[in-house]
């Protein structure tokens, strides 16, 4: 059962993200489709849901093909997850009492901030789990948010080429930085103790 649930959500996370992905490179609002797609790379949730899908891309082939999933990939994959469920998280707990649910959860949103995310996390932890994490093995989670974060002040604070989208430089990037890494860290520990048991 659990082998049939995963190709059936990893399919899903594959096929949607990409079409979700499609879309953002058509022409819209006076952009080029190339123009546009590219720029959307900027966001979290972008980079977050697409790592998710090329990671889930690989374990189907795998999965498919009858091998036996290696190890680098069963970590790979806990990764991706950490990385989409502090997107969804970013969105239930900030951006959704910042901006408003009903804009955060519409439209593509409702498979990139809710429905991409709880298909990789459900997977990961119910499914896929063939393995005992270590616990350096469950951080590395962290690199993903720590290099988007190093983009991000860069991006905002130093070369001014990205507006402040997430309002964090409102307050403190230093700060909201350091937020982020400790939620991050739940995340990985939350997840790889479900993960392991």
């Amino acid at each position: 059962m659990k082998y049939y649930l995963s190709i059936v959500f990893n399919s899903l996370i594959v096929i949607v993200t990409a079409i979700v992905m499609y879309g953002y490179f058509q022409p819209k609002e006076g952009k080029n489709g190339k123009e546009r797609g590219l720029s959307s790379f900027r966001y979290f949730t972008i980079d977050s849901n697409v790592f998710s899908a090329f990671v889930s891309a690989i374990y189907l082939v795998f999965i498919t093909s009858g091998k036996q999933i290696p190890e680098w990939l069963m970590v790979l994959k806990f990764v991706a997850s950490v990385t989409v469920m502090l997107t969804f998280l970013t969105v239930m707990l900030y951006l959704g009492p910042t901006y408003g649910y009903k804009n955060q959860l519409s439209d593509v949103n409702i498979h990139m901030h809710l429905m991409g995310p709880l298909m990789a996390a459900i997977t990961c932890c119910f499914f896929e789990n063939n393995m005992k994490l270590e616990i350096w093995q469950m951080l590395l989670g962290l690199v993903p948010t720590a290099l988007y974060g190093l983009e991000y002040i860069l991006m905002v604070s130093r070369k001014k080429k990205w507006p402040d989208f997430y309002g964090f430089a409102k307050s403190n990037l230093s700060l909201s930085g350091t937020l982020m890494m400790i939620l991050t860290s739940i995340i990985c520990l939350l997840m790889g103790f479900v993960y392991n048991h």
